[in-house]
């Protein structure tokens, strides 16, 4: 986690997903205030560490077809390789990891480009929208069911995802007083990621360009949840409608203010992206 630093942005930076506990019912534990997964619950959904000198090196990712996992282009971008993808409640011990297949190949989208202090609001609007990557596994999980995805591939499709209720998954860190302390410090030494945990948000603003906002610090993103699904009820079936980009973060008179999770949205181009570098064909769009 020391890595991660390098290149903070306090106005709109990566990571992904965190809640707050006493909604939902189920002691506090991670993703800032999220619960912690049972055994088995969404299998779908995996950790994973990278060989990369620049960035975060804990992530999130999520199966949308037998072999291949969608997660964010921050997450791959300039990794060497991808250790310890694994799906059970912690993947930092042994027993608890659950299935671990080994990584084949892997890619971030080329139009992705991260965002420093210095970027323009588009430049930061860009960033959000093309932050997408994959994952191909060497053997298909053959025994997982892969989580649907909504694509968001017109207007409609997108403001018809404006103050939806959503569900959020990832292996991020515990609790954002925890980050605060330690973005003003300049340092995240000793935090851990590694706990699968699950939070509630609800989406306050969506942007055509291709993401979505979350207000509020409550179940909002860490570090260690990027690349994490966004699930909300679509058609009575529970479905990917993003992925976790970051948090977008403000400087206030009291220091650094978490103001809102940020979420890329699984447009047709950027699905139509995956499809064409993976070579491996998994919505029902005409991308080639």
């Amino acid at each position: 986690m020391a890595r991660f630093i390098r290149g903070l942005d306090l106005f709109f930076f990566f990571f992904t997903v965190v809640f707050t506990a006493s909604a939902l019912g189920r002691p506090a534990k991670a993703i800032d205030g999220g619960i912690d997964a049972k055994d088995g619950e969404y299998p779908a959904v995996f950790g994973f560490s990278s060989e990369n000198p620049s960035m975060d090196d804990a992530c999130t990712a999520f199966l949308v077809h037998a072999r291949v996992l969608l997660t964010t282009a921050h997450c791959l971008q300039g990794s060497i390789s991808i250790d310890g993808l694994a799906n059970g409640t912690d993947i930092r011990r042994n027993k608890t990891r659950g299935y671990a297949p080994k990584v084949g190949r892997f890619a971030p989208n080329p139009s992705f480009t991260p965002p420093l202090s210095a970027s323009t609001q588009d430049e930061k609007r860009s960033a959000a929208a093309n932050d997408i990557g994959y994952i191909v596994l060497k053997e298909d999980a053959s025994d997982i069911a892969p989580l649907p995805v909504y694509v968001s591939d017109d207007g409609s499709s997108i403001d018809a995802l404006n103050g939806v209720d959503t569900k959020l998954i990832g292996y991020g860190l515990d609790r954002w007083s925890q980050v605060r302390d330690g973005l003003e410090a300049g340092t995240l030494e000793g935090l851990r990621s590694g706990v699968k945990k699950i939070g509630r948000k609800q989406v306050t603003s969506v942007d055509a360009i291709g993401f979505l906002k979350m207000g509020g610090q409550a179940f909002g993103s860490l570090p260690g949840d990027s690349g994490g699904p966004v699930l909300s009820t679509v058609n009575g079936h529970e479905t990917v409608v993003a992925l976790n980009h970051g948090m977008n973060l403000t400087r206030g008179s009291g220091g650094i203010v978490y103001d809102s999770t940020i979420a890329t949205l699984l447009t047709k181009k950027n699905l139509c992206w995956v499809e064409a570098n993976s070579g491996i064909h998994f919505t029902h769009l005409d991308c080639f």
